[in-house]
């Protein structure tokens, strides 16, 4: 009896159903479920994330950083692009960082933001909007401590004197810093005490040339009567229309500055990389149209070589126009002499070659170069004859041989000239600088037992590194500049060793030595023992110890200048 009653029920359910029973509607002009009548039933997914701590600041997740706990993860109603002001659901972070919403209604845009951070943190992204199809998994999201920024004066890069490792310290660089000199800090990281030597100067001016136009300029020499011939760049006078911006990044910090009227402009302030070669830099170069267009040009984005101390110039750059399809900017110079010889000097011949790149958005077709000077100081200059078609962002390389004349004074400033030419005849003129020096100067540097590792530091602070028991450093004498020679402390006693330091001379025998504090203390920058050209010294290396010393290599040297004029 009961089995029938329920059957009974069923039967009434459906009976409703299809009579339409509670609604006025005529039961025809009912709908039927389909995909324009879905059913009224509520289809949801989940939603998950990440929180990671960001440690070292380099807006990585690297394979050592962990979740962040007890992040408040708020999930809020949003458009396609905003949050709304009233919150769904909230939820704290694990302990190791995940979190996640389940039941959340699909076919919707959220909001998720963060808060109740770490003390002094902050997160990468205030918030993340979204549309839920499905299950989803959200991007993680960094979170790093907010510190005060460095000083800029330790922006740059640096070498750790035991190690051997490098350092880049910019505005993101969280560790203590605590200068001992010039260009010597202690840097504390995990309870640990590193020293550092500053790799690079972080105070060069350099200077450039914008032109549209090169000319041709003739010069007969005095004594031969030859026919010499030279260019120049030239720029046409500037309009409120016709404006020029340059821009620069070092890699620490970015500067923008207009070009003058006669094209010239100059930054100060400029970083220089670890590299005894060069400094890579990056010149944006754009055209301002009225007051508010910008277009970028074929200029834009070119690495460039800077080098030298002081006053350093980056050669020419074209000011071309949005019709220009193609352009060229010279890369470096690479000395391909032994690798040890890493100056020029008087009464020599080297070899290398000039690396320019077609900068532009097309091929450069049909090109020929040529590379001249009218510098006095320059015997000869011949370069290998290259052709051809340049495809952009590649590179050529054009192999030259310069001999130098003797000089009649410490150091001379050689400038090259750098023309390329299309098939149409048009033309580009960069120009590249060569540092000649009159005098070298051998210094020696022989140990008594192990390794020694030390380091030359040149007047604009390159870093000459050595790993040796017996070696011998060629260095330019320079007027009125000082080199450091800076010797590494021994991580081990096995590791402690007599040595000796020869400036133009040779080194001194290790026989009769026996003095352990000779020239101690010399463990701080400023100081460091003075030694000149024809000093020979002894001292010893211990456990934990680092000696610096100060080489002038003016006084004591011998040379004698030839009269003037000499050419």
């Amino acid at each position: 009896m009961k089995r029938y009653i329920k059957v009974l029920k069923v039967l009434v359910v459906v009976g409703l159903i299809f009579t339409g029973c509670g609604d006025d509607k005529d039961p025809e002009e009912i709908p039927p479920i389909g995909p324009e009548n879905p059913p009224t039933s509520v289809i949801t997914a989940k939603i998950s994330g990440y929180i990671w701590l960001d440690k070292n600041r380099n807006k990585v997740e690297d394979s050592q950083e962990s979740g962040v706990k007890d992040v408040k993860v708020t999930l809020y109603s949003a458009t396609k692009n905003s949050c709304k002001s009233k919150a769904i659901k909230f939820i704290s972070s694990s302990s190791r960082g995940y979190y996640s919403f389940d039941k959340i209604e699909i076919e919707k845009y959220y909001c998720i933001k963060l808060s109740k951070l770490p003390k002094n943190h902050k997160a990468y992204k205030s918030k993340i909007i979204f549309k839920l199809t499905k299950d989803k998994e959200l991007e993680s999201i960094g979170v790093y401590e907010q510190v005060k920024h460095v000083d800029k004066s330790f922006y740059g890069n640096w070498i750790a004197i035991e190690s051997g490792e490098s350092l880049k310290i910019d505005k993101n660089f969280t560790s203590k810093i605590k200068s001992l000199g010039n260009n010597y800090i202690e840097i504390t990281k995990d309870a640990d005490k590193i020293l550092y030597l500053r790799d690079g100067s972080n105070n060069i001016t350099i200077t450039g040339q914008l032109y549209d136009n090169v000319k041709h300029i003739y010069k007969i020499e005095k004594e031969s009567q030859e026919k010499r011939l030279s260019y120049k760049a030239e720029f046409k006078k500037l309009s409120k229309k016709r404006r020029y911006k340059v821009t620069i990044n070092d890699g620490f910090t970015k500067q923008t500055k207009e070009v003058s009227e006669n094209g010239t402009f100059s930054f100060s302030g400029v970083h220089k990389s670890a590299t005894i070669i060069d400094i890579q830099q990056v010149i944006d170069i754009q055209q301002v149209i009225g007051e508010e267009e910008e277009n970028n040009l074929p200029e834009t984005n070119v690495t460039i070589p800077v080098g030298g101390e002081g006053n350093v110039s980056i050669g020419n750059f074209t000011a071309p126009t949005k019709e220009d399809k193609y352009n060229f900017k010279t890369k470096q110079v690479i000395n391909t002499q032994d690798k040890d010889d890493r100056y020029m000097y008087e009464n020599r011949t080297y070899t290398g070659k000039l690396v320019f790149e077609n900068t532009g958005r097309e091929l450069a077709v049909g090109l020929n170069y040529e590379i001249v000077t009218d510098d006095p100081y320059v015997e000869e200059l011949t370069h290998e004859v290259v052709l051809g078609s340049v495809e952009p962002k590649e590179s050529v390389e054009i192999p030259f041989t310069i001999t130098f004349r003797r000089l009649d004074k410490i150091s001379h400033h050689v400038k090259l000239d750098f023309l390329i030419r299309d098939i149409n005849g048009k033309e580009w003129l960069d120009n590249i600088y060569l540092d000649v020096y009159q005098t070298p100067i051998d210094v020696n540097l022989k140990t008594k037992s192990s390794s020694l590792k030390g380091y030359f530091i040149t007047p604009e602070h390159d870093v000459v590194k050595i790993d040796t028991s017996d070696i011998k450093v060629v260095l330019p004498s320079r007027p009125n500049k000082e080199y450091f020679f800076v010797v590494s402390s021994p991580k081990k006693i096995a590791e402690e060793t007599a040595y000796s330091l020869g400036i133009d001379v040779s080194t001194t025998e290790f026989d009769s030595f026996h003095d352990t504090s000779a020239f101690e203390p010399n463990d701080k920058e400023e100081d460091a023992t003075h030694l000149h050209v024809g000093d020979s010294i002894r001292s010893y290396l211990h456990i934990g110890d680092t000696d610096f010393y100060t080489i002038d290599f003016v006084e004591g040297l011998s040379f004698d200048p030839p009269a003037l004029p000499f050419n």
